[in-house]
């Protein structure tokens, strides 16, 4: 289930550089946003699938069938 979390921030972060590209593209004014919270959020990200991995892992191991 460590697997699925760390499927699940490959995503994000997929997802998230598909969205940067796309306003990259059709919005100048986004370059600077982008700058100034391109760090931020990869670390939001990479929380979250630190969170996600690590609660798939306990419930897992929790409930063996």
């Amino acid at each position: 289930m460590i697997v699925l979390g760390i499927i699940i921030y490959i995503l994000l972060g997929l997802a998230y550089t598909v969205i940067i590209n796309y306003c990259i593209a059709h919005f100048t004014w986004a370059q600077n946003l982008v700058q100034v919270l391109f760090f931020p959020i990869c670390l939001l990200i990479l929380i979250a699938g630190l969170l996600l991995s690590a609660t798939f892992g306990r419930g897992n191991t929790r409930y063996r069938y």
